[in-house]
């Protein structure tokens, strides 16, 4: 579905990159606009089960630095989670700050 979400919004120019937090294993793609691509990542992806705490503050706020990094200013940030974080590093209100500043 998440594959399915970024083929079909994304355009020819557009940049974009994965990230996956699984425990405290964080793995991230480079920046690319190339949709053949993600069927690699998400192979990639789709090794990893989810098991253990969640850090999804924490994925979001790494996501967020990342973001600043971007070749572009128009900046757009997609989290599909659980949608429970419980051992995250960062605060919810942080990880709000950092995106907002991204």
């Amino acid at each position: 579905m998440a594959r399915q979400f970024l083929t079909s919004c994304t355009k020819e120019r557009d940049q974009f990159f994965l990230s996956i937090f699984v425990k405290d294993q964080y793995a991230s793609t480079p920046f690319s606009s190339d949709k053949r691509a993600l069927d690699e990542w998400f192979a990639q992806v789709e090794e990893h089960k989810p098991y253990g705490s969640s850090l999804l503050y924490e994925s979001v706020y790494e996501a967020a630095a990342k973001l600043e990094t971007a070749p572009t200013q128009h900046r757009v940030l997609v989290v599909i989670t659980d949608g429970v974080d419980n051992n995250s590093k960062y605060s919810l209100r942080g990880t709000v700050d950092k995106v907002l500043r991204a």
